[in-house]
């Protein structure tokens, strides 16, 4: 097809023309404007020139009746003469308004022109030598970033591997270009930012810093020089940077040919995206959001809508336990943030001097906020032994009022009964999953362990909860969700799980999980969520029903953090070949399963009901393994393990006693307490002891 402006060959399915930059969709419209205008102009004036002939046969015929007593010599002349008149009348008319038209339309024609040959003047730079700079990892992109709807050239690169800089080519008045050179130490890119302080989308030049702080530097493309001026923003707090929609940037060698150049800038402005069409409906929520946030009178001007309260800090690793507080200056969220602080700001009388916490065993407290419309929803948490606890408070931040679950329910239009009936149902269901999970590893001692009056309590517990809806909230998505607390069988007492029900998605369920659980954390996660936990790990850090097959590998760790030379000392012995005897082994601190004996190796299972040094009982320790053989005949278990800012090697030496007996010796280091406990068991219990067949 041909350019509608130009008339050269471009691709079919082009928005672009590759000559004059004219944009195909609207370049096609004005030509069709043009002749339908061009018509309409010659219908006009055909239809003025039929009225002007028949006003002048009425007057002709007036003039006949009015001066027939005259001669006929007489009349002819005069009609003559006026048509004479009227002729040159139109003819004059007709010519000054054709002419004038057909300049002013010459005129605009020739602006647009020029205006629209943005794409051969940025050709010619790119195969204009003296107005690139040798640079690295060169990149292109169009970017209007005055917003005058011609695009500026932006070409990215690397000078001497330490400056970056982006050259940014804007066409002037008078149809030349103008240079401005942007250059940082640090790697940036040129962002649309909505600037609460301009009520304005702005181009800024934004660095991300070696510290992984954020700085954003103003380009004054107005001023058309660059100079380095730090723009004081908070992204997110009063400021908002456009991520997505962006022109695609394209790799460019100023080495190359023309018409490799050509290609290059081809693909640049195919992929060109007009600075309005950037700011998507989804954006312009977002900056509600912040205007919204700019006009709340805060407790600290300085911090984000919620922010941490250092509460305690352990001394002997350095971790920090902190809580939240929200950053409103009213009466109501006062009394919210007096409450987070006595239920999760907790006070030194709470930790032992290795950082325990004596009432729930705690290795983690945190907290998680979302901002969805005018509402926001925070999540407090803390927990640790395989249990969290958790209060979710919720906030119109227009009025700064605390919400009720009722009015969460009306700002998303669902029915009370409905969610609750339903809420309960997915509960439930997911409730029998995991009792039936816990009486399978539990066995015969599951009756004995947890008779069928406390599992009962433990379902009316969570009903009661749900009915209540005590812990609702919006998530990231703006889906409401439920937080319900989930009792189940653990191993010296009984656990809590934090469920989360989201209403809005079919009422699937997910778990809220601690960092330090496996390394990773419940898949809430998101564009608008901020999340802030501190973690600190105790003795304790195992589930009692953690298992274990096979021995780490992780020496050189472990050794930079526990003293190694208080453990035992041993060499494998591959050529051991000292069959022990299979089956069970009862013993001080409960059972020992033997398998699979070869005479180097045999799989061990423990299972272990000894009470805790605390008094709680019974604590069912579990853990399997196998054991390999050392020298003098004996065997070993050996693990050493880093699972978040907890460290611990663990060794547990299997002595053959003769006949039926085997004697079990094991042995734990850890870099927070040193104490020599199971992490498989409850707090002061080992498997040692003799077990016999």
């Amino acid at each position: 097809m041909k350019c509608p402006k130009c008339y050269e060959e471009i691709e079919n399915d082009a928005k672009f023309c590759t000559k004059c930059g004219s944009n195909i969709e609207e370049a096609t419209k004005e030509l069709e404007k043009g002749k339908v205008e061009e018509k309409t102009e010659e219908v006009e004036n055909e239809t003025k020139q039929d009225e002007n002939l028949k006003v002048e046969e009425n007057e002709k015929n007036t003039q006949v009746a009015n001066e027939e007593k005259k001669t006929k010599k007489k009349n002819k002349k005069k009609i003559a003469i006026i048509i004479t008149i009227i002729i040159l009348a139109l003819l004059l008319l007709g010519g000054v308004g054709i002419g004038t038209w057909m300049f002013l339309r010459g005129e605009s024609e020739q602006k647009e022109e020029t205006k629209l040959e943005w794409g051969d003047i940025y050709l010619e730079v790119l195969n204009d030598s003296d107005k690139l700079e040798d640079m690295d990892e060169q990149k292109i992109q169009l970017c209007d970033l005055d917003k005058d709807s011609i695009p500026e050239l932006i070409i990215y690169g690397i000078k001497n591997a330490t400056e970056y800089i982006a050259n940014i080519y804007k066409i002037n008045d008078k149809n030349e270009v103008d240079t401005i050179k942007v250059s940082l130490d640090n790697e940036f890119d040129i962002k649309l930012v909505y600037d609460s302080n301009k009520d304005d989308y702005v181009w800024y030049a934004v660095s991300e810093e070696k510290d992984n702080t954020t700085k954003i530097y103003n380009l004054n493309i107005e001023n058309g020089k660059y100079e380095s001026e730090e723009i004081e923003l908070n992204l997110g707090i009063d400021s908002l940077e456009i991520e997505d929609n962006y022109s695609e940037k394209i790799d460019f060698d100023k080495d190359a040919n023309k018409e490799e150049k050509q290609e290059i800038l081809n693909q640049a402005i195919n992929t060109y995206v007009p600075t309005e069409e950037m700011i998507t409906d989804e954006i312009k929520e977002e900056v509600e959001n912040i205007k919204l946030l700019k006009n709340i009178k805060k407790i600290d001007s300085s911090k984000d809508i919620v922010y941490s309260v250092e509460e305690y800090k352990v001394t002997n690793t350095g971790e920090t336990y902190k809580y939240p507080a929200i950053n409103i200056d009213s009466e109501d969220i006062k009394k919210v943030n007096s409450e987070i602080e006595e239920k999760y700001g907790f006070k030194s009388s709470d930790y032992t001097t290795n950082g325990y916490i004596i009432s729930l065993e705690n290795e983690e407290s945190g907290y998680k906020y979302y901002i969805s419309g005018h509402i926001l929803s925070v999540i407090v948490y803390n927990g640790g032994n395989d249990s969290v606890w958790s209060t979710a408070y919720n906030v119109n931040l227009q009025d700064q009022s605390v919400m009720t679950n009722d009015e969460l329910l009306q700002e998303k239009g669902l029915d009370k009964n409905e969610v609750i009936q339903k809420a309960y149902e997915a509960a439930q269901k997911e409730m029998e999953d995991v009792l039936d999970y816990d009486e399978k590893a539990l066995g015969n001692i599951w009756d004995t362990m947890y008779p069928e009056t406390e599992v009962t309590t433990w379902k009316d517990e969570m009903q009661e909860d749900i009915e209540n809806l005590t812990n609702a909230y919006l998530n990231e998505n703006g889906e409401l969700c439920i937080l319900a607390p989930l009792h189940h069988a653990g191993g010296q007492y009984s656990c809590w799980k934090n469920i989360i029900i989201n209403v809005t998605n079919n009422y699937s369920i997910t778990e809220l999980l601690l960092d330090i659980w496996n390394g990773q954390e419940q898949n809430v996660s998101a564009q608008t969520e901020t999340t802030q936990t501190t973690n600190q790990s105790n003795t304790n850090t195992n589930s009692n029903t953690n298992s274990s097959t096979a021995s780490s590998s992780n020496t050189s760790n472990i050794k930079a953090i526990i003293d190694l030379d208080k453990m035992k000392e041993f060499t494998y012995d591959t050529s051991l070949n000292t069959p022990v005897a299979e089956g069970t082994y009862t013993g001080p601190m409960g059972t020992l399963k033997i398998t699979n004996s070869t005479g180097n190796t045999f799989d061990f299972e423990f299972e272990c009901y000894k009470q805790t040094s605390a008094g709680y009982g019974p604590n069912i320790g579990m853990m399997s393994g196998t054991a390999k053989g050392i020298k003098g005949g004996n065997f070993v278990f050996s693990e050493e393990k880093t699972e978040g800012s907890y460290s611990y090697k663990y060794n547990i030496f299997f002595y053959l006693a003769g006949g039926n007996s085997i004697t079990v010796e094991d042995e734990c280091y850890d870099n927070i307490s040193g104490e020599t406990q199971s992490p498989y068991c409850g707090n002061g219990v080992m498997f040692s002891g003799t077990y016999t067949k």
